[in-house]
């Protein structure tokens, strides 16, 4: 059954939250979303993708400090 990311529970997002807290690394955790979610689908507006670079950029990838390839 496919539903809509704000049809799920909140059980189901406490799950998915536990899911992504216990991967081993980003790619893991990521892979996860792109595994649940029709993620090609999604078409984010401008707001959204500027928040996501910029909170990647300036907030986890600091973080991380992962190289460069």
């Amino acid at each position: 059954m496919q539903r809509k990311f704000n049809q799920l529970t909140s059980a189901e997002k406490a799950a998915l939250i536990d899911t992504l807290e216990k991967t081993e690394n980003i790619h893991a955790l990521l892979s996860v979303l792109i595994n649940r979610f029709d993620l090609q689908q999604c078409k984010p507006g401008g707001i959204t993708k500027a928040l996501l670079a910029r909170n990647l950029v300036n907030t986890v990838l600091p973080m991380l400090n992962p190289h460069e390839r």
